[in-house]
């Protein structure tokens, strides 16, 4: 049966630098390949092609032109047999979307290594791996959830894919790995994580596997039959993930792992499971029940849709539920947790700027590549999602029918099981039948407008009381700045019609004294805790190698956090 093949020829750690190889059988004279654009889940163009090196091909063994079309194209005019593709791509990139190769570990998406052709995505891909013969990885093993064909001890060998979409669906991680295996529901799972060290395995296995048999028990079952494996890289400060079919890759610190004689409640274990129940979700809510506006995906440019705040929103409701549901948090730590979602909505003027249905259109350009700005002007829609998804489940509890586990199942049963993508408007039309004109209503003003959500309202049908705090009692005045965490007292944001911002500071502003004292060493609440609101002081700046200075008329300090209790 014809195959592409793709082949890691050799890898450089030193140098980052990872050598690839592609073999078509061409169906014409003239063949076009490209790299993808983007990778599905993170929406936003970042032009893989740039990290390309070297491009070159030969057909049945003659030399011939790749022409370049634009950025992530090239043109080949060959009669041939074989077309050979050799290239290199430079890998240094710390996160779970794209690759990073050193002498530590190495981590990829195939996006951002194998070329595609044009004409051929449905055509079968052999993907094969040599294990490196650099000294550093010699105790190297693979972990992905791609089938194979043939593989050695350590798994480096032969990997198949039913086409391109599939290829790139799968990551890898490779390096010295920890690997912990458990069964949910009957399916294997496992885990495997690279620059782990001391941590209690028994405990990170038998909370996985609560997490994933709540949410195939929500779901009544689970597109993944096989396998399913969390990989997971862990460093020394990040966090984030990227959903796969059946995998997800992970970016969490070493400091989120459990241990023996851990604190009963210990945040940052909770937030990594949280992240891991938010990857898992999305096995349903994404890879199976997508937007029809990903239906297919189309990597070469924006895929636009407004219904993010369903996929990113709901899953970001439910990452939290799952962790409760299984037991794994307190119901006062899961206040805890949804209180710090509602606190990151509200404390950033653009909640009442942009909608969540703008939000989810507008990622291309905003989500993914925020300025100084942009906390006036934009909002999240995974963290407003998730409180409309909030909203939307008391509202349908309350008409006592329906919940929002009913609607999440109903999308899956009827779209996602049927690889059907998800009209523009589909829920609100469920919500108009299942809730009637008023919630339907509600619904779409919650989602395409900007006034404040009735969080008061869910907060007391949820039995909860919602109050505003503030971070600091000791100091009743506030700049309306953030900092940076350059320890230089550095302005991040200047909050529109703050104090700061009417004052002419902006934001990149270093702030070095009030009323003539350095605050070197100093909080920035600390300086300010002798005064009152309306009284004017004198802040000195550098902005760049000029000394300001700016006399300012303190606002009274708004409450910043948010606490909910019974």
């Amino acid at each position: 049966m014809k195959s592409i093949q793709y082949t890691v020829v050799n890898i450089d750690p030193c140098l980052h630098r990872v050598d690839m190889r592609l073999i078509f059988s061409p169906s014409a004279s003239h063949s076009i390949i490209g790299m993808p654009n983007w990778i599905p889940g993170s929406y936003k163009i970042r032009d893989f092609a740039k990290n390309m090196i070297a491009l070159s091909a030969v057909a049945d063994g003659v030399a011939i032109e790749c022409e370049a079309i634009d950025k992530h194209r090239w043109s080949i005019h060959a009669e041939a047999k074989k077309i050979e593709v050799t290239y290199s791509v430079y890998t240094k990139d710390i996160s779970v979307r794209t690759a990073y190769l050193d002498d530590q570990m190495f981590f990829f998406n195939l996006s951002s290594l194998c070329l595609y052709i044009e004409g051929e995505e449905n055509t079968s891909c052999l993907f094969t791996l040599h294990a490196p013969k650099h000294p550093a990885c010699k105790s190297w093993t693979v972990d992905t959830g791609m089938p194979h064909q043939k593989l050695d001890a350590r798994k480096f060998g032969v990997y198949k894919a039913d086409n391109y979409d599939a290829l790139i669906d799968h990551p890898f991680l490779i390096g010295r790995l920890h690997t912990i295996k458990f069964k949910a529901h009957g399916v294997a799972h496992r885990i495997s994580l690279v620059g782990a060290s001391a941590f209690d395995h028994e405990r990170l296995a038998h909370d996985l596997k609560k997490i994933c048999e709540a949410q195939i028990h929500l779901f009544g079952g689970s597109p993944v039959k096989k396998e399913y494996v969390f990989l997971t890289w862990v460093v020394g400060n990040g966090y984030g993930g990227l959903e796969h079919r059946n995998s997800t890759a992970l970016i969490t610190s070493r400091e989120s792992l459990p241990y023996e004689q851990m604190p009963k409640e210990y945040q940052p274990y909770a937030e990594f499971l949280s992240l891991c129940s938010h990857e898992y979700f999305h096995t349903w809510h994404v890879k199976s029940t997508k937007p029809e506006a990903f239906m297919p995906y189309d990597l070469s440019k924006e895929n636009y849709t407004r219904q993010l705040w369903i996929f990113e929103g709901f899953t970001s409701y439910y990452e939290d539920i799952i962790l409760l549901r299984a037991g794994l948090i307190s119901e006062s730590q899961y206040r805890t947790m949804f209180a710090q979602k509602i606190t990151s909505v509200e404390r950033n003027p653009g909640y009442l700027v942009q909608s969540a249905a703008d939000s989810s259109h507008s990622t291309w350009i905003k989500f993914y590549d925020p300025n100084e700005n942009s906390p006036n002007v934009t909002v999240s829609y995974y963290t407003k999602g998730a409180l409309i998804a909030w909203g939307l489940d008391v509202m349908l509890r309350r008409g006592g029918q329906y919940t929002l586990d009913d609607l999440v199942k109903y999308l899956w049963k009827t779209y996602g099981a049927q690889s059907i993508g998800v009209p523009e408007n589909t829920v609100e039309k469920i919500i108009l039948e299942w809730g009637g004109k008023k919630l339907a209503k509600a619904l779409h003003a919650w989602v395409n407008g900007v006034e404040p959500l009735p969080l008061l309202a869910w907060a007391k049908a949820s039995g909860w009381t919602l109050t505003h705090t503030s971070d600091n009692v000791d100091c009743h005045v506030e700049l309306g700045v953030r900092l940076s965490s350059d320890g230089r007292n550095t302005v991040s944001v200047c909050l529109d019609h703050g104090a700061a911002q009417l004052a002419g500071i902006s934001a990149g502003d270093e702030l070095i004294a009030i009323n003539g004292i350095a605050l070197r060493g100093k909080s920035l609440s600390d300086s300010l805790k002798r005064f009152q609101p309306k009284d004017a002081i004198t802040v000195h700046v550098i902005r760049g190698d000029i000394l300001l200075a700016y006399v300012v008329t303190l606002q009274a300090a708004k409450p910043a956090k948010v606490v909910l209790s019974i």
